[in-house]
């Protein structure tokens, strides 16, 4: 993260998912915590806005089960970048702009 004036830039990440991805992890963690939001599981998943990109510029982690790229690997271009002031490869100029219409 860069610096200016005094303060750090920061960078907004947005976690992708979707409902499948959300059950399988929640039922997988087994957690007390968690058995309400797998008992309204459809109303639980709606209020996580799954499908909702954020309108501000991010970078995405793709965290659904079918993602092309495992999760760490993507993490780990992510932290790279953000080391080096630069955009993952993986992640395209209409996603750093918010637009979520890319691919």
């Amino acid at each position: 993260m860069g610096r200016q004036a005094g303060r750090r830039d920061g960078r907004l990440v947005w976690v992708k998912s979707d409902a499948a991805t959300l059950r399988y992890r929640l039922a997988a963690r087994d957690l007390e915590r968690d058995s309400a939001k797998l008992a309204t599981f459809e109303t639980f998943s709606a209020s996580m806005r799954l499908g909702a990109e954020p309108a501000a510029p991010h970078l995405t982690i793709d965290n659904r089960l079918t993602a092309a790229t495992t999760l760490e690997d993507q993490v780990a271009t992510l932290i790279a970048s953000v080391s080096n002031h630069r955009a993952p490869a993986a992640v395209t100029a209409a996603q750093r702009h918010g637009d979520s219409s890319g691919p």
